[in-house]
């Protein structure tokens, strides 16, 4: 990650970066779009009860909505 970012990043409240996180799984979701050959698949952020929150990758497969859990998020 290129290190203005990096420092940029690290002065948002946890709000803001939510906010950015949600903002760049939609922009990764439109590049997924454009690529037709390539599996589509979305970042969801969820919290559960007061504990989060936390990341998850979810795309369709066979019919089935399948999911792989990415982490918790550092904020």
């Amino acid at each position: 990650m290129r290190k203005d970012l990096a420092e940029i990043l690290e002065g948002m409240t946890k709000e803001e970066l939510l906010e950015a996180f949600e903002y760049v799984a939609s922009l990764i979701e439109e590049k997924e779009m454009e690529e037709p050959e390539t599996r589509r698949a979305h970042v969801e952020v969820k919290m559960i009860g007061k504990y989060g929150p936390y990341a998850y990758l979810r795309w369709w497969e066979n019919g089935k909505h399948r999911s792989k859990y990415l982490g918790k998020l550092r904020v």
